[in-house]
């Protein structure tokens, strides 16, 4: 194993490192490769992973390495063609995003199993988000190994063994699901120690960058006024983004003043509604767009844009509007940030006002609690009291130690 670390610290890194995946079933027409690395979707530019290299070059039955080294006229000209004859057999594919980086390439028969959803299902069995957790993370492969040191036994006076579980699981098809017992060998029969003494490698934790309130007003101030709405109305729901880009007129109540959000984080999952009440800001935005919306479209967002494949105009809601971040943080002064970041500032000015975490909890739409204070990066009231009863008494330890000295 790479590193060691707690169950509850692994399961933060596999959150942050999957903020921005989501998937998609993508129209086979609406694919063009420019080369092995670079793919364009409906019009949007999109960097082709490893991961999703290796499935197109298993498909094309070309070894990855050979295609990778081809020239990039070549590239496209087999990709594009092997996209042709994919049409006559299927529609669409079901792909993989982590943002404007496709990670995978699969059929519709595909049914993904997501690293955070065995984490969840691991502490809903019971497992200890204290206990240690020998681990290997990447964007292809999550290896787990949980020792369990309570069930230690020994063959002899110096012959340790641990038991433990191993969990194996690839969110891009390198392999399924694995579930194996092993043991762990403390000390060998010959004096030798092999695994108590090892040094695992260790990794830093930093805190995640999250914008301030004001520089999230100078992005949104440099915006155009429809994606100034677009960027409030994340802000304002706490909305992921793909819960915006598909956001319709028919998920606004006005009467109730309430917008109902869906999410499906994987394919095959149902879809699981949620209702966000309308600040009020948030709806006049909202009545306005109504009032002066295009009556056949059904999308609160949506952008006209040029078929890759038809060069037609077509219609329809957004899918990862990557570019306008980076412009709009450059243009504001600011520190880059993405879309996800305004939910964790939400979650965390909540939290500093002492709105309770299982509050916080319904508004995000997570199922687990654990999965909310990941989201917390401000100083909770708890803490706060904590220093503030240790500054009093170290003034009134120092006060005390004054007035002893004068009446010596």
């Amino acid at each position: 194993m790479r590193a060691t670390d707690t169950f509850e610290n692994v399961i933060g890194k596999v959150h942050r490192m999957s903020q921005d995946h989501y998937d998609e079933s993508i129209s086979i027409r609406d694919m063009e490769f420019d080369s092995f690395n670079n793919l364009t979707i409906a019009g949007d530019g999109f960097e082709v992973l490893p991961s999703a290299q290796r499935l197109i070059a298993n498909r094309l039955r070309i070894p990855q390495s050979y295609l990778s080294r081809c020239p990039e006229d070549l590239q496209s000209d087999n990709l594009n063609y092997w996209l042709e004859r994919e049409q006559k057999n299927r529609e669409t594919f079901f792909c993989r995003f982590s943002g404007n980086k496709l990670r995978g390439v699969f059929t519709e028969r595909y049914t993904a199993l997501d690293h955070m959803e065995i984490l969840t299902k691991m502490l809903d069995y019971g497992f200890d988000p204290a206990c240690e957790v020998h681990y290997s993370l990447d964007e292809s492969l999550m290896v787990l190994k949980v020792p369990e040191y309570g069930r230690m036994f020994g063959l002899t006076e110096k012959d340790k063994i641990v038991p433990g579980i191993s969990i194996a699981n690839s969110e891009v098809g390198i392999l399924a699901l694995s579930i194996e017992a092993f043991f762990y060998r403390l000390v060998c029969s010959n004096g030798l120690n092999p695994v108590h003494e090892i040094e695992f490698i260790p990794e830093d934790e930093i805190i995640k960058y999250i914008p301030s309130s004001e520089d999230i007003d100078k992005v949104i101030s440099a915006a155009d006024s429809d994606t100034q709405d677009y960027l409030l109305t994340i802000r304002d729901t706490l909305g992921r983004m793909g819960e915006i880009n598909h956001l319709t007129w028919d998920d606004i109540n006005f009467k109730g003043k309430y917008v109902i959000l869906y999410t499906r984080k994987k394919k095959g999952g149902n879809l699981k509604p949620r209702k966000v009440p309308m600040t009020n800001n948030l709806y006049e935005i909202l009545w306005r767009r109504y009032q002066n919306r295009d009556k056949r479209k059904l999308w609160v967002f949506w952008h006209t844009y040029t078929s890759s494949k038809t060069g037609k105009k077509v219609d329809g809601p957004y899918k990862d509007r990557k570019k306008i971040m980076r412009t709009l943080c450059k243009n504001a002064g600011v520190k880059y940030f993405r879309f996800h970041p305004l939910r964790h500032s939400g979650a965390s000015i909540m939290d500093s006002r002492n709105v309770p975490i299982g509050s916080i909890q319904k508004v995000l739409g997570h199922e687990h609690r654990s999965t909310t204070e990941i989201y917390l990066h401000s100083i909770g009231s708890a803490v706060r009291d904590a220093i503030s009863v240790f500054e009093q008494a170290v003034k009134k330890s120092h006060t005390d130690s004054h007035t002893e000295q004068k009446k010596d």
